[in-house]
């Protein structure tokens, strides 16, 4: 019987070890989706950055305001 506990006291332990591997790749995986969609967020302003200033610049231009 004290071998049958020791397996059980075993499996216990892979299981909780498996839990905890699949915690911190959990945490990992939200830190990559929280850092790509900050990235995605901080190219789409700087494009819409860029083609705003074209924009107001080409209009300044067609209204004679720029040399």
């Amino acid at each position: 019987m004290t071998e049958v506990e020791a397996v059980s006291a075993e499996v216990t332990r892979w299981k909780l070890m498996g839990l905890g591997a699949l915690g911190v790749t959990g945490m990992a995986a939200a830190a990559l989706a929280s850092l790509s969609y900050a990235l995605l967020v901080y190219l789409a302003r700087a494009a819409r950055r860029m083609t705003s200033r074209r924009h107001s610049r080409q209009a300044l231009k067609m209204a004679g305001d720029v040399r």
